[in-house]
C-alpha cells in the first residue's frame, strides 16, 4: 500500500528485509480511531489550502478536513482518510508548511491495532520537501515482535492527534 512512496525506512523499524509493509487488519479496514466530526468542523479544500499549504501529494483519499491552531503556534490542518488514516500538517502563521505527518493503524503483536506514524514530510531550509516513510513488519514475525516491543512506546509517542475541535478556527 505505501511501498511505492517510500523514500527511506527508519532504522529502528523492520523494513523490506524483515517482510516489511503496513500490516492492516485481516478482512478489511482496521477499526477507525477517528471520532465522527460534524460538518461545521470541516473545511472545503480551497479554504484549507488558503489556511495551510498542505502537501499536494497524499497516500490516501481525503474524506474530511479540520483546520485549527497548532498547539505550538501557527496553523494546523488534519485531513482524514478511510480506514483510520489521517495526516496532520502544521504551518507557520502565514500558511507556509513546516511539516506534516501521516498516521495509520497497523496490526501489532497481541492481536490489536495501534495508530502509528507512517510518513513524515519535512521542509528543509531551502524549501525542499523531504518525505520519510516507515514500514512496519508483521506481528507474526518474531524478529519484528522483538523490535516492536523495544520501540513501541517511542513510536506511539510520535503519533499526532487529530486537530482539536477546541482549537478549531473559522
Amino acid at each position: 500500500m505505501l511501498t511505492g512512496r517510500v523514500a527511506a525506512c527508519a532504522a529502528m523499524l523492520s523494513c523490506a528485509a524483515m517482510g516489511g509493509g503496513v500490516a492492516l487488519a485481516a478482512g478489511g479496514d482496521p477499526p477507525n480511531p477517528i471520532p465522527a466530526f460534524a460538518p461545521e468542523n470541516q473545511a472545503a479544500t480551497a479554504d484549507v489550502l488558503s489556511w495551510c499549504a498542505v502537501p499536494p501529494r497524499s497516500t490516501f483519499a481525503v474524506t474530511r478536513t479540520i483546520r485549527g491552531s497548532a498547539p505550538d503556534g501557527g496553523r494546523e490542518v488534519t485531513e482524514i482518510g478511510h480506514g483510520g488514516m489521517y495526516r496532520v500538517s502544521r504551518c507557520d502563521d502565514n500558511g507556509a508548511l513546516r511539516f506534516a505527518r501521516v498516521m495509520a493503524p497497523i496490526r501489532v503483536p497481541g492481536g490489536g491495532t495501534e495508530v502509528v506514524p507512517v510518513e513524515d514530510i519535512k521542509v528543509q531550509p531551502d524549501g525542499t520537501e523531504v518525505s520519510l516513510a516507515a514500514l512496519y513488519g508483521s506481528p507474526d514475525d518474531p524478529r519484528w515482535v522483538e523490535r516492536w516491543e523495544a520501540s513501541a512506546e517511542r513510536i506511539l509517542d510520535g503519533v499526532l492527534p487529530v486537530t482539536s475541535v477546541e482549537r478549531r478556527v473559522g
